[in-house]
């Protein structure tokens, strides 16, 4: 994972989703924390580097746990996510300035810590 908020696309296409994320990466306390606001997801590390693997294991969780609970498209929902109908695939994610507006981890991040913010892309199988 090169870096992590959702751009707000998300491709059901051949029953996967692939969606594009941004995270944040700060220190905090010495220990180094990795964000995604658009799922309200974090996981931390010794290193950058451990911080990211966390959190790429804590996604994977997250989304194998609503995938088999039948519950992503309620989970999105909750993080704000605008989504018409599960058949529609018609599904985007909160603008930044909703998710500055209703999240104050991320205000907290944005206007007192000092952060790096990476993009990357993600794929989930078997997404029906």
């Amino acid at each position: 994972m090169a870096g992590l908020i959702f751009d707000g696309q998300l491709d059901t296409k051949r029953k996967s989703l692939r969606a594009h994320l941004e995270i944040y990466s700060f220190i905090e306390n010495g220990i180094y924390i990795v964000y995604c606001p658009a799922l309200d997801l974090s996981a931390y590390g010794q290193t950058e580097e451990e911080a990211k693997r966390t959190f790429e294991k804590t996604f994977e969780m997250h989304f194998s746990y609503c995938l088999n609970e039948n519950s992503l498209y309620e989970d999105l929902k909750a993080h704000g996510w605008n989504i018409r109908g599960k058949k529609s695939k018609d599904i985007k994610a909160p603008g930044i300035d909703a998710m500055i507006k209703n999240n104050p981890v991320l205000r907290d991040i944005l206007y007192h810590k000092e952060y790096s913010k990476y993009n990357t892309e993600v794929s989930i199988p078997d997404f029906a």
